[in-house]
């Protein structure tokens, strides 16, 4: 299955300094963070970031344990989002690696607008399994869409000539129906859209 980034199983070596009350800390002259780690309350299926340049992610072997590393040169603060059996678990990621969790989840009817920002991704929730997704040429240049199940994530690609209002709309079939977005850039977005169900 596609995924917004690339997966990669690797072992977590966990880097640590042991201070003795005695002793006072060597002050640090530049920082010294390289790695974070992510436990989840259940397994992940799929895995979507925002900057995949800046953060590399890597999966333990079940899936509940990520470590999240750091490219100094490219990251920038962003959001990750974890696609799990019952259902999204979003955290927004600081550009020094600290990891929060964000709940912000908005209801977004058929017609109604996408907000997403730079080095974000945000997902639509389907209240059914997706079947198709229809863009004109310029929406599929400009925005990446990733499918799974009943999540659609979205990521823009950032250009000197992004302009949401030549893209058109994004269609999506369901077999509870079909919906159309109109995209708007800004940095105002939620990480998850709930799509309201019926037209």
């Amino acid at each position: 299955m596609k995924k917004l980034l690339f997966l990669t199983i690797a072992a977590w070596a966990a880097i640590g300094t042991a201070a003795h009350a005695e002793q006072p800390i060597p002050p640090i002259s530049k920082p010294t963070f390289s790695s974070v780690s992510i436990q989840l309350a259940e397994p992940a299926n799929d895995v979507f970031i925002g900057n995949s340049i800046g953060w590399r992610v890597s999966l333990h072997d079940d899936h509940r344990v990520v470590t999240l590393t750091r490219a100094a040169r490219y990251a920038t603060a962003t959001d990750l989002i974890f696609e799990t059996a019952t259902g999204v678990t979003v955290y927004d990621v600081a550009r020094n690696g600290v990891a929060r969790i964000n709940d912000d989840r908005r209801i977004v009817r058929d017609g109604g607008a996408l907000e997403l920002a730079p080095v974000r991704v945000s997902i639509l929730e389907f209240p059914a399994e997706i079947k198709r997704i229809e863009g004109s040429g310029a929406l599929r240049a400009h925005l990446l869409v990733v499918t799974s199940h009943r999540y659609v994530a979205l990521k823009y690609v950032s250009s000197s000539d992004f302009d949401p209002k030549r893209l058109g709309p994004l269609t999506v079939t369901t077999d509870s129906g079909k919906y159309s977005f109109v995209i708007t850039a800004g940095d105002g977005g939620a990480p998850v859209y709930r799509v309201a169900d019926g037209n």
